[in-house]
């Protein structure tokens, strides 16, 4: 499924959403340098690691994440940045059953969805 942004009101600006998130990263979320200020992550299948890059485009295996969060299986969290996460370059997101830079292998979840709320 595809990334959906949709632009809110001032002083929150984004909300991105992706129903299947893999290991191959969803590029620059917030349209280059952004504040994420709330995650919802809906995990349906085995444990996943949701993972945030300060890059516009980087490469599972080799860029290191900026924010990891760990989403236990048939689980629906909710994550509240109070200071936000600013990132200067960019906003990327991917996820994985690995967490950290990950490796080959076949790395992807089973069905990860995610919303992001961010600003500028």
């Amino acid at each position: 499924m595809a990334v959906t942004s949709n632009t809110l009101q001032p002083n929150f600006d984004d909300m991105v959403k992706q129903s299947s998130c893999t290991k191959s990263p969803d590029n620059n979320l917030l349209d280059g340098s952004g504040t994420v200020y709330s995650l919802r992550l809906v995990n349906q299948a085995n444990m996943t690691y949701f993972k945030l890059y300060d890059a516009a485009s980087p490469t599972y295996g080799t860029t290191s994440p900026d924010f990891q969060v760990a989403v236990s299986a048939d689980t629906t969290m909710t994550v509240v940045c109070r200071q936000g996460i600013t990132f200067s370059t960019a906003c990327s997101a991917a996820a994985a059953r690995q967490g950290g830079t990950g490796a080959t292998g076949d790395d992807n979840p089973g069905g990860l969805a995610y919303t992001i709320f961010g600003g500028e």
